[in-house]
């Protein structure tokens, strides 16, 4: 990129990009419906994520019973993904899009960071049932994803908290 654009004006540019396409004789068009396609495809997952967390908590006790029931043919669950589309659709139409990817950024750092903290209880209450072997690598590797995503969470805040004062 700052081979076609020098960095100066590559930092600058509110579409940094769309700009190296254009200048390299692209379609800067182009770039923003990859980008466009991008975004409702991250939205899409998140919502299709976001409803499989929630039937599987409604499952367990841990939400609502109405969250747990699947589609008998598609196998979706039709209420959950209701509900979380309803939410992000309130968001959506009421939060600044900067603010709104923010959001979703450190709800998936979450997600991420419980995710690793379960397959670690997982393994180590596996472990202590004396079945089969444990790795030391099936505890490490989801330790290390908790605390990097832990840090890329508390970064976050710290940036967040520097623009307040």
């Amino acid at each position: 990129a700052i081979g076609v654009v020098p960095a100066q004006v590559l930092g600058e540019a509110e579409a940094p990009l769309a700009l190296v396409l254009e200048r390299s004789g692209g379609n800067a068009e182009l770039i923003s419906v990859v980008a466009l396609v991008a975004m409702l495809n991250g939205a899409l997952v998140q919502v299709v994520m976001a409803s499989r967390i929630l039937m599987s908590l409604a499952r367990d006790g841990s939400l609502p019973g109405w969250l747990a029931p699947i589609h008998p043919r598609t196998g979706t669950p039709v209420r959950a993904t209701l509900l979380v589309a309803a939410i992000v659709g309130t968001l959506a139409a009421t939060l600044p899009m900067e603010r709104l990817a923010a959001a979703t950024a450190s709800v998936a750092l979450l997600v991420f960071v419980l995710v690793n903290l379960s397959l670690v209880a997982v393994r180590l209450r596996e472990r202590s049932a004396g079945g089969q072997p444990v790795s030391r690598w099936s505890i490490v590797v989801p330790s290390i994803g908790a605390a990097a995503s832990t840090l890329f969470l508390v970064i976050e805040l710290i940036e967040r908290m520097k623009g307040l004062f």
